[in-house]
């Protein structure tokens, strides 16, 4: 089996494309869809691009402790983020 390591560019596409469909995303949907196991890296270079990204912090049932959602708000202004 070959494993298959995606640069930081491919991530950024990855995740930039799932939000634009109007997704949100979160650690475990990042982890579970595209093997991303640093969203709040892929997030902070999407921002450093330009892109506006809401960030909610959600409150789990389970152990009462929180995690981050993003949310894509306004895509960058140079459309090659």
């Amino acid at each position: 089996m070959q494993l298959t390591l995606s640069t930081p560019d491919c991530q950024q596409r990855q995740v930039l494309a799932y939000m634009k469909e109007g997704n949100a995303i979160t650690n475990m949907v990042a982890t579970k869809a595209f093997h991303i196991t640093r969203l709040g890296d892929v997030i902070f270079r999407l921002r450093k691009k330009g892109h506006e990204i809401k960030t909610e912090l959600v409150k789990n049932k389970t152990n009462h402790q929180s995690h981050a959602k993003y949310t894509l708000i306004k895509k960058s202004t140079d459309e090659e983020n």
